[in-house]
């Protein structure tokens, strides 16, 4: 292969798990409605965004996302609760860090990355996230 991202913690992913169920999508989708959103169909592509991020070792490229709005909008408890939906396969990340920090962090995982107050360190961040 081309790249090979390697992941050297287990996930708890097995062949033997039950696949999520179309009611398990449908649960997501309305705890996901409980937070303000512009367009309904956000929640749908953040469902999609969420599925892409278990096979981001076997791309050649990255999704990307932008989360925003005002203060006490609920923008960190998305992160937390997409990152809880994730499990180990996510780092949350300040949005101070730094982008040789975020590599550090990540060192060889293919991990969704989440920068919460990334927009709190101004044009800062905009150039590390340029970076990735």
């Amino acid at each position: 292969p081309e790249r090979l991202y390697l992941y050297r913690s287990d996930l708890g992913i097995t062949e033997s798990q039950i696949p999520a169920t179309t009611q398990d999508i449908a649960d997501l989708k309305q705890a996901f409605n409980s937070f303000s959103f512009i367009k309904p169909s956000d929640v749908d592509s953040l469902i999609g965004l969420l599925a892409h991020q278990y096979i981001l070792g076997a791309l050649a490229w990255r999704t990307h996302a932008s989360l925003t709005g005002p203060a006490g909008s609920g923008k960190s408890t998305l992160l937390n609760f997409t990152k809880t939906v994730l499990g180990g396969a996510a780092l949350l990340l300040s949005g101070d860090s730094s982008s040789a920090g975020v590599r550090q962090t990540l060192g060889q995982d293919a991990l969704a990355i989440y920068l919460d107050e990334a927009e709190a360190s101004g044009t800062k961040v905009a150039s590390h996230f340029a970076q990735f």
